[in-house]
């Protein structure tokens, strides 16, 4: 089961820089939230994403943008338009192109496939994450936040307290409690969020701007 663990002026624990109350039982939520690992990528995911002139049918390379880690051989790639490449060959990191079993169909341009990877499910504190109420009810842990989270009365949102090492190992998480003040500057990922998502965290939280 998840728990809190105390942090302020005497614990020996900085708060992150985010974060601008002290995490104690007034601020966290004690105990029993977990995330849902599946729903986060690993450490070594890598996304995918075919280049200039797509991938011309039973050829054995695919043209993509320069990747950000290495994707071996034997990797499965599902594109967002449903098409599935197999890698036979490793690419490292920065690859423009991947070789692939040959497929007898094409994929265009901008087509993005996620090499999901073999590590560990980290989470980083500061993450926003949420669920709908019938995920709740079904027993599914957090995920990232996402727009029907925030729709009206639709689902619950908060922000992670901690870091979560390895999701795939241990789940549980602490959540630090809406009313906290948050300097939306230092929040992770703060400024790539939808807009309604912002304006739902502005009315929960007590936002400020710090200095970056």
């Amino acid at each position: 089961m998840a728990r809190v663990t105390g942090q302020g002026p005497q614990s020996g624990f900085a708060n992150p820089a985010w974060a601008k109350d002290y995490f104690n039982r007034e601020h966290l939520i004690a105990g029993g939230a977990r995330v849902d690992p599946l729903q986060f990528p690993r450490d070594d995911s890598v996304i995918v994403t075919v280049g200039a002139g797509g991938y011309v049918a039973n050829l054995t390379t695919v043209p993509v943008t320069a990747t950000a880690g290495p994707v071996p051989a034997n990797a499965r790639l599902i594109f967002n338009n449903g098409i599935t490449l197999w890698t036979t060959a490793a690419a490292i990191a920065g690859a423009t192109s991947l070789t692939v079993q040959a497929a007898s169909f094409a994929i265009p341009a901008g087509s993005v496939a996620t090499y999901e990877g073999t590590g560990r499910v980290y989470v980083a504190n500061g993450t926003v994450v949420g669920r709908l109420y019938a995920e709740r009810d079904a027993g599914t842990g957090f995920g990232p936040v996402a727009a029907g989270d925030v729709a009206a009365d639709a689902g619950e949102v908060y922000i992670l307290a901690h870091d979560i090492d390895d999701a795939l190992v241990n789940s549980d998480c602490t959540l630090y409690r809406p009313g906290g003040m948050v300097d939306e500057a230092h929040l992770p990922g703060f400024a790539a969020l939808a807009a309604a998502i912002k304006t739902y965290l502005r009315a929960k939280y007590l936002c400020m701007r710090g200095a970056d």
